[in-house]
């Protein structure tokens, strides 16, 4: 949730937040993202699907993309 002069408030129990942080802190191997938060995971999740569909809307502007090895090889016939 948005304030209107002090930005992002939080919505739920911050010191249960700072425990699950803490826990975190305390893996051998974190992940790199951590979302926190029903409200938090359920934006993620929309900006995740909506990069996925950028990705497959312009995925064929990836073909073809390689050098064509016959005639930038070097080699001279």
């Amino acid at each position: 949730m948005l304030h209107p002069t002090r930005g992002a408030v939080p919505s739920g129990d911050v010191a249960k937040a700072v425990r699950k942080i803490y826990e975190l802190a305390c893996l051998a191997q974190p992940p790199l993202r951590l979302v926190l938060g029903k409200d938090a995971l359920v934006s993620a999740r929309r900006q995740m699907q909506m990069i996925v569909a950028d990705i497959d809307a312009y995925e064929a502007w990836s073909d073809d993309l390689m050098e064509d090895q016959e005639k930038d090889s070097g080699v001279i016939d």
